[in-house]
């Protein structure tokens, strides 16, 4: 049986004093890193972008996140094509761009 010990600040989170309570917002908090941020940095390359000045940051940023959800949805229908290779796939085919693009919210 594996042991993690976690630093946390309980005592400003009355509500996180049991072990239960705790054990869920870690989960949580790593469920959101594994589901957004690990899947932005393998599929748009985030770790490595350049872009710092201005407001440029964060309008990137949400241009990667609606095209990820636009691909989330296409996905349905090609569940054995990765996200990172429909995003290639979305720039030979154009047929396929069309498909992510009137993809319905």
């Amino acid at each position: 049986m594996d042991k993690r010990y976690y630093m946390s600040s309980l005592a400003a989170y009355p509500s996180l004093r049991s072990p239960q309570a705790a054990l869920n917002a870690v989960r949580q908090h790593w469920g959101i890193e594994n589901k957004l941020h690990w899947v932005l940095d393998v599929c748009f390359g985030d770790d490595q972008s350049r872009i710092r000045k201005g407001n440029a940051p964060m309008n990137i940023a949400m241009i990667k996140k609606t095209v990820l959800n636009a691909l989330r949805l296409v996905k349905k229908d090609y569940p054995r094509v990765s996200l990172k290779r429909m995003r290639k796939l979305a720039g030979w085919d154009s047929g396929f761009m069309d498909a992510v693009l009137t993809a319905k919210f």
